[in-house]
């Protein structure tokens, strides 16, 4: 058994053993600073006005293959 998280930068590219794609789906979380405008009557943001500034961290929890499916979690060590 694996860990429970990585680092987004631990990933290293992955290729499915079962159907051979490339295209791999990704589950995590990620904690980011921004800054935006809002509309202070109606507390919405003013559209185009969000813009990230920083990540504070970027984890992935598993993975699996975009094209079949299959849990490629273990592959990345979780």
């Amino acid at each position: 058994m694996g860990r429970e998280y990585i680092s987004a930068s631990e990933l290293r590219p992955i290729k499915c053993p079962y159907c051979g794609s490339k295209r791999i789906k990704i589950y995590g979380a990620r904690k980011m600073e921004y800054e935006e405008e809002i509309d202070g009557e109606n507390l919405r943001t003013i559209e185009g006005t969000t813009e990230y500034t920083d990540i504070e961290w970027d984890v992935i929890y598993a993975l699996e293959c975009a094209e079949c499916g299959e849990d490629l979690s273990e592959l990345a060590g979780l």
